[in-house]
Parts: C-alpha cells; sequence; structure tokens
C-alpha cells in the first residue's frame, strides 16, 4: 500500500486532528485517511432521500406553541 508523508504541517492543524480522531476513537493516521476518503469520495444523496430526512427532522423540531403564548413569554420577559 502506498505511503503518503505531509511535511510542515502547522500545530494547529495538527491539533485538530488529534482532537477528531480522540473524539471518533481512531488513531490519527485512520482520521486522516477518512477525512482524505470523505474529500475524494464524497457521499451522494438523492434529492428524494435529502429531502424526506429533512422532513423528519422539522417533525423532530416542530414547536406546538402559538402565536398567543409566544406574545405573553415575550411579555414576561422570556
Amino acid at each position: 500500500m502506498p505511503t503518503l508523508t505531509l511535511k510542515d504541517v502547522p500545530a494547529d492543524l495538527h491539533q485538530a486532528f488529534r482532537r477528531r480522531a480522540e473524539l471518533n476513537g481512531r488513531s490519527l493516521n485512520k482520521e486522516l485517511l477518512a477525512s482524505l476518503q470523505a474529500i475524494a469520495f464524497p457521499r451522494q444523496v438523492e434529492p428524494e432521500e435529502f429531502l424526506s430526512r429533512a422532513s423528519q427532522l422539522r417533525q423532530k423540531s416542530a414547536i406546538s406553541t402559538t402565536t398567543d403564548e409566544i406574545l405573553a413569554a415575550v411579555e414576561e420577559g422570556r
């Protein structure tokens, strides 16, 4: 398998990838490979799937508060 070497990586970028690797439970090498794969092979989402997921999120975050309730809360300083 080929090897890739990066030189002169800024310290803040290195640290950011290290943090991401820790959060994702991966080594720094695996995190970098995952990031490169995401760039090289972006996941294509069909428009119908995107719209369906957006609709599901909208339903989950729907607020059932009336205008009167909102105005009353504003008047109370909330």
